[in-house]
């Protein structure tokens, strides 16, 4: 449910409509537009499809390898080239899965929560304070700024296991 004063999501249809008239202000001429007993199927001539589901889901493959998708329930998702997912929630809420397995959940209040996959969780309030949750659930609250010490780490023990990776696959070689 909607919380009061958040604006509606369109629903697939319009956004498969608001997205073909995207396609051809941009130039992207309809190669094909077919009527399947699955729904409405357009293909543009950069290779990019459009589908309009008869299960009220709105899908675009994008010649780019992207996707993005709307679900009748209101969940806008979008896959982008690299793998990285994002959920835009009729809530308002914004959850990003990266490639890595972290997920982002940017809250519609502002704050962002971070579940790493080492089980580590770190939340940020709108002030810029917030908590870490170590894997043991060990709880350590933090400033604006005071987690600085916790991402370098992170980064530092992401790159150390790049390298061990690395030097495993050249070794196999």
């Amino acid at each position: 449910m909607l919380s009061p004063g958040t604006p509606s999501s369109p629903t697939p249809r319009e956004d498969f409509n608001e997205t073909l008239r995207n396609e051809k202000k941009m130039g992207n001429t309809i190669a094909s537009d077919k009527r399947k007993s699955s729904g409405r199927v357009v293909q543009f001539n950069d290779g990019s499809t459009l589908r309009l589901l008869n299960t009220g889901h709105m899908v675009h493959d994008r010649s780019d390898g992207s996707k993005q998708q709307r679900n009748p329930d209101g969940k806008g998702i979008t896959i982008e080239a690299n793998g990285t997912k994002i959920q835009h929630n009729p809530n308002g809420n914004v959850v990003v899965q990266q490639m890595d397995g972290t997920t982002i959940t940017h809250v519609a209040t502002g704050e962002k929560i971070y579940v790493y996959p080492d089980g580590t969780t770190k939340q940020i309030d709108v002030d810029g304070t917030g908590i870490i949750l170590n894997k043991t659930g060990d709880r350590t609250d933090f400033r604006f700024g005071g987690d600085a010490a916790f991402d370098a780490d992170r980064l530092a023990r992401d790159r150390s296991e790049e390298r061990r990776v690395g030097k495993e696959c050249r070794s196999r070689w």
